[in-house]
């Protein structure tokens, strides 16, 4: 069919007209749904790092589900690990209610209104259990440290199996092939690279004698990862060094090392325990 071209001026004017606003609207659709998935994914947010090996609770009397054993002689401590749990459920459900910043507001709350008393075996527990969460969320230094302040005045006198089952999952986790080392007891992790293969990690503390920490490192290929030691606060005099090459080391801070890493390579880190609050061998011993 033949067009005048008045006609087919119109036509495309007409198709301009419909297409232009179009173009508008797909994109203003565009914004408000990439809107909404990141808001959702900051709502929710992915794990920063994660244990290698599940914790496990199932042997044990408290079980994390197990609100009748949050229940002591202290009102307020009860009430504090069941606000922190009903926010831990919040956030597995979906729960639009879950809010990370409120958590973390409960949980400083929480902290600071039991720094100078002795918990429970069964409250200990749930507040490592708390706590290891929030560390999962965030990876901060200074929730890490309260995992080990947790492990050191609280669970001291562990029962038999516990530090295995609840503690040590915490020593050494990771996200994909980004290693985090956050308390120093003794451990050994082992996973398969994202690249293929085989890597090995064996945390080594020696603080009878060096104070000193080595991370040896096991792998059938030469593979790039990431590791981040935790320095603790109230370290001082830290090193950390790779083949005699120094590496920034803060104190309250991770120290990050990315590398390629092969069979046999080792991290050694030192650094002063006179400042630990407690006795440092009596922490690793679990004594």
């Amino acid at each position: 069919m033949f067009v005048e071209p008045s006609q087919e001026s119109d036509v495309i004017i007409h198709n301009f007209e419909f297409i232009y606003p179009m173009r508008y609207l797909i994109s203003f659709s565009l914004i408000i749904f990439l809107n909404f998935s990141c808001n959702r994914t900051e709502k929710f947010p992915a794990p920063e790092t994660l244990p290698v090996y599940s914790v496990n609770f199932d042997h044990l009397q408290w079980k994390s589900s197990d609100s009748e054993a949050l229940e002591g002689d202290n009102p307020a401590i009860s009430a504090g690990l069941k606000s922190l749990f009903s926010f831990r459920e919040f956030y597995f459900q979906k729960d639009e209610r879950f809010d990370l910043k409120k958590f973390r507001e409960l949980w400083d709350e929480f902290r600071k209104n039991t720094e100078s008393i002795q918990l429970t075996e069964a409250n200990a527990l749930a507040w490592f259990h708390a706590t290891g969460f929030l560390f999962e969320l965030t990876g901060d230094p200074d929730v890490a440290e309260e995992l080990e302040r947790i492990s050191d005045l609280h669970l001291g006198e562990i029962r038999p199996g516990l530090r295995d089952s609840v503690i040590s999952p915490y020593v050494i986790t990771k996200n994909v092939d980004q290693i985090w080392v956050n308390l120093f007891l003794p451990a050994k992790i082992q996973y398969t690279h994202s690249m293929g293969g085989e890597v090995s990690m064996a945390l080594k503390p020696d603080f009878d004698k060096n104070s000193r920490i080595r991370l040896e490192f096991g792998m059938e290929k030469k593979r790039f990862i990431e590791v981040l030691i935790r320095i603790p606060s109230w370290a001082s005099n830290v090193s950390v060094e790779v083949k005699g090459v120094k590496y920034v080391a803060k104190p309250g801070s991770y120290c990050l090392i990315a590398k390629k890493w092969k069979e046999g390579d080792l991290i050694d880190v030192q650094f002063s325990t006179e400042n630990f609050p407690g006795n440092y061998n009596e922490f690793l011993s679990g004594n």
